[in-house]
């Protein structure tokens, strides 16, 4: 690597050696070699390929447990990166993730909304779940922090709570992706989704009547096809 005189060539080669470590488990090696690799970037200007070199070492740092300095890069990542498409989304729920880590309810909620509002616009269903599934821990644990936990009847009270709010967010999340679907004439999978919505409300008793219209909808719009 030293001969290497060319710096676009050296960084793309000690990115590429940090993830065949990173690959291999070894953070350590990876860390090293990324580190490296960041601080070449500085020397040509490409704002993505310092955004993408930050976003891999904070990767390799919350595997790591560098989380402080994790943070620092994902920032930076999210700084240089030039457009709002899905690498943009995924960085807002990276960030969001590790603020929930440390307890920093609002800058989290914050970061889950503007990677949730990316994948919305691009339809990335998947990620969308994720997101509202990771909401509904952070209402849990906020609201959890103000509630008492010393007695076994409050730690009952609580968990029942906890549970009912995750259920709440995994509901709306499943109802989204079920209205994705049927707007794309996929009843079908649209189908399963409201089945599913319906059996987390039934057990964590949310009204169930209007997911039931949902279910009976999708139902009928099957068998017009089939018909």
């Amino acid at each position: 690597f030293i001969q290497i005189s060319d710096i676009v060539a050296l960084t793309n080669a000690l990115q590429y050696l940090a993830l065949l470590y990173f690959e291999q488990n070894e953070m350590h090696h990876a860390f090293e070699c990324q580190q490296r690799a960041v601080a070449l970037c500085l020397k040509f200007d490409s704002k993505q390929s310092y955004s993408e070199s930050c976003f891999f070492l904070s990767k390799i740092e919350q595997g790591i447990n560098l989380l402080e300095e994790a943070r620092y890069y994902l920032e930076l990542s999210i700084q240089f990166y030039p457009e709002q498409d899905l690498e943009m989304a995924l960085r807002y729920q990276n960030l969001a993730n590790l603020l929930l880590q440390s307890q920093e309810y609002s800058q989290a909620e914050t970061f889950y909304f503007r990677a949730l509002n990316l994948y919305e616009s691009l339809g990335a269903e998947s990620h969308i779940v994720e997101v509202y599934e990771a909401l509904a821990v952070l209402k849990a644990n906020s609201d959890n922090q103000h509630l008492p936990a010393t007695e076994d009847e409050n730690k009952i009270n609580t968990r029942e709570y906890k549970d009912k709010i995750q259920g709440e967010f995994q509901v709306e999340a499943l109802l989204r992706l079920g209205g994705f679907y049927e707007e794309r004439r996929s009843y079908r999978n649209a189908l399963e989704c409201y089945w599913r919505a319906l059996e987390v409300s039934r057990n964590t008793a949310i009204a169930t009547d209007w997911i039931e219209a949902k279910v009976q909808r999708a139902s009928k719009r099957i068998r017009r096809r089939k018909s």
